[in-house]
C-alpha cells in the first residue's frame, strides 16, 4: 500500500508530520503517535485537519476497516469545520467505540 505524508495533531507537542496509508478520501491509517515515538497500535486520522478519529487498534487491517466504514458516512475530504454536526460526530464516536478504539 502506498504511503502519504500527513500531519497529526499531538495534544502536547502540536502538529507532527508522519507517514500514513490513505484508505479513503480524507482518511488515513498509521501507527499511533506517542510523545516518544510510535506505539504498536494503529490509528485513523482525518487528513485535512490532522485530528485523530480513533486509536488503539491492534492491526492496520482493523484500522483500515474502520476507516472504510467511516467513509460510508459521507465526504471526509472537507475541512473539520464542515464536520462539526453533533449527530455526525456521535455516529463517528459510536462506530469507533464499536471497534474498541478510543476517540
Amino acid at each position: 500500500m502506498k504511503t502519504i505524508t500527513t500531519t497529526v495533531l499531538m495534544r502536547i507537542q502540536g502538529p507532527k508530520q508522519i507517514e500514513a496509508y490513505p484508505v479513503a478520501p480524507g482518511l488515513a491509517v498509521h501507527r499511533t503517535v506517542k510523545i516518544d515515538g510510535f506505539d504498536k497500535t494503529w490509528a485513523v486520522t482525518h487528513t485535512r485537519s490532522g485530528y485523530s478519529l480513533g486509536e488503539g487498534f491492534k492491526t492496520k487491517a482493523m484500522a483500515a476497516q474502520l476507516a472504510n466504514e467511516l467513509a460510508e458516512l459521507g465526504n471526509w475530504d472537507r475541512s473539520v469545520e464542515e464536520l462539526t454536526d453533533k449527530r455526525f460526530q456521535d455516529r463517528v464516536r459510536e462506530i469507533v467505540q464499536r471497534y474498541g478504539g478510543t476517540v
